[in-house]
């Protein structure tokens, strides 16, 4: 259950729902799992007239995802993907596309290369790691700071104490779409454990777009995980800037994230 509210006067009470399927066939012929999930909801207050008093069932995302070991060292990943606008106003058919195509060479030590519409390291980690997904989208993502996919390569790690792990990749800057520029993208992010209920991580990218434009992105998340209680602090900054007659933006951004185990049903949360 969820309870939010924003600048535009806006109450959402939602009841969000999880629910996973799983089928794995015999020998090597691969794992296929689904996952899908929504809201009941209920706008109760609304700044637009049009919008408050909406009601109903919203299924948000579905995906079916297809992963296959090819041979000692190799496997791919193939994943199909359909997801609801989420603005109340679009009436649109949910359109599958593909969110994840991608072949992985598994290395010694925990080493990973990956190639093709790959997840970047911008919040992957910290979308695992805190795990409401179904809830709603990692702050970076909500505010359309970073793609969650892009077409690339990147090379994940750890090291030898398992504390400190990496995660670099260089990408077409595209996302789930085709290309269409000249531009390109870097990503890095690097993980370590301070304890083993406390992590921090740091990340960076550096976007240049095809007219022109930079943006640069700079983040850092602390999260404790341990005792039944998930707690996050994430603070963020994006430059964006234009060489066109466009102003400059500057984009900060903070959030704080925390759940408690209650039992194994119960668990409330809140984030600001």
């Amino acid at each position: 259950m969820r309870m939010e509210s924003t600048k535009s006067n806006i109450t959402l009470l939602a009841i969000s729902a999880a629910v996973f399927s799983h089928a794995q066939t015999k020998g090597d012929a691969g794992q296929i799992t689904g996952l899908v999930f929504g809201d009941l909801y209920d706008v109760s207050s609304h700044h637009d007239p049009a919008i408050k008093g909406m009601n109903g069932i919203w299924i948000r995302r579905i995906n079916l995802t297809y992963d296959k070991k090819l041979e000692e060292r190799f496997s791919m990943r193939l994943r199909l993907e359909a997801n609801s606008p989420g603005d109340f106003k679009s009436d649109t058919t949910m359109q599958p596309f593909f969110k994840d195509v991608s072949l992985q060479y598994n290395g010694q030590n925990n080493l990973k290369v990956l190639i093709g519409l790959i997840p970047t390291p911008t919040f992957s980690w910290l979308e695992e790691t805190l795990g409401y997904r179904p809830v709603e989208k990692t702050p970076l993502d909500l505010y359309k700071m970073a793609e969650s996919r892009d077409q690339g390569i990147a090379i994940k790690g750890t090291d030898a104490s398992q504390r400190l792990s990496f995660h670099l990749m260089y990408g077409n800057g595209s996302g789930v779409k085709g290309r269409s520029d000249k531009g390109n993208v870097f990503y890095g992010s690097v993980n370590y454990k301070l304890s083993p209920e406390l992590t921090v991580e740091g990340y960076s990218d550096f976007w240049k777009k095809g007219d022109g434009s930079h943006w640069r992105t700079v983040s850092a998340s602390l999260v404790f995980k341990g005792r039944g209680v998930t707690a996050g602090l994430t603070l963020a900054n994006q430059k964006r800037d234009h060489m066109t007659s466009s102003p400059d933006i500057d984009i900060g951004l903070s959030s704080i994230y925390l759940d408690y185990q209650l039992n194994q049903t119960i668990k409330p949360f809140v984030r600001v």
